[in-house]
């Protein structure tokens, strides 16, 4: 397992993450949302504010909350997920 940023706790606190998701050329954003939406029985729910963003390499990332380190071993386990990253706050320097 590997996230950036803080890793949540094992109590029951929620954690923001990012969800990157193996897309293909055909996948639209509305595909890569119902992809993440099915990640909830995992512990996954999607921040519905932000849309998935599509990245280069052929992935999308969602905004989520995660509880708990279970939840990301759960979540990383699937197919179609490449990794799950800590949605750390940007601040200027």
């Amino acid at each position: 397992m590997y996230v950036d940023g803080p890793l949540p706790s094992p109590e029951k606190s929620a954690t923001s993450v990012m969800v990157e998701l193996r897309a293909d050329g055909s996948t639209t954003a509305d595909d890569a949302l119902a992809m993440a939406r099915d990640l909830a029985p995992l512990g996954f729910e999607v921040d519905v504010d932000y849309p998935p963003v599509p990245m280069g390499s052929g992935s999308f990332v969602v905004s989520g909350r995660v509880t708990g380190k279970a939840a990301i071993e759960r979540i990383e386990a699937e197919d179609n997920v490449i990794r799950v990253w800590g949605d750390t706050p940007v601040e200027p320097f």
